[in-house]
């Protein structure tokens, strides 16, 4: 029973990484090792520490495979540190991997100040998908001031077919009032544009 095959399962077409870039990292020993002898843990420790990974599971399957299914991090913003790095930030405020604009474009940046409060950054995100923003009005940059709250840099079109930008104090209390003032601040965007 040696292993002989080594796959990687349900990896859609775009993600941060190949079927042959995970192979590579697993490096599972094929021709020489036992199905039943092959210690799973080392090589889900070597996979996880991929800054993309965020879960594995493998899989032995008779007589001679195993299986490798990776659930990758969704970036959900760039957080754009003091010292001018930029890092994709996660669902759960995990900063994971420095920041390559080939892979997301679109992700708005997150200013780190002095103290950035990363949870409400990622629900002021998740509240403006929500209330059907992201779409139209696009935020580019949200900025952390303390007690001043938080404000975004927003794009909007203009009736030109142009595009125009301006900086949105949105506070910081994100209760259930907060997707109504949203939508007065879609009304003003489109009469802005």
């Amino acid at each position: 029973f040696l292993v002989r095959v080594v796959e990687v399962t349900d990896l859609a077409e775009t993600t941060p990484l190949s079927a042959e870039q995970i192979l590579a990292i697993a490096r599972v020993p094929t021709d020489s090792t036992n199905l039943f002898s092959l210690k799973l843990r080392s090589i889900e420790a070597r996979l996880r520490e991929h800054p993309w990974i965020k879960g594995v599971t493998l899989t032995k399957r008779f007589p001679n495979t195993v299986s490798i299914h990776v659930e990758f991090r969704q970036p959900l913003a760039v957080m754009q540190s003091k010292t001018g790095s930029l890092y994709f930030l996660d669902q759960e405020g995990t900063l994971f991997s420095e920041i390559n604009l080939k892979s997301n474009p679109n992700l708005p940046v997150i200013m780190e100040s002095e103290r950035v409060r990363k949870d409400l950054a990622i629900e002021l995100i998740h509240l403006w998908e929500k209330g059907g923003m992201n779409d139209s009005f696009p935020m580019s940059t949200i900025e952390d001031r303390g007690e001043r709250g938080f404000r975004a840099l927003v794009g909007y079109r203009l009736k030109s077919g142009g595009m125009a930008r301006a900086w949105i104090e949105v506070g910081q209390n994100f209760d259930g009032e907060f997707l109504n003032q949203l939508s007065r601040l879609r009304e003003v965007l489109l009469y802005l544009g």
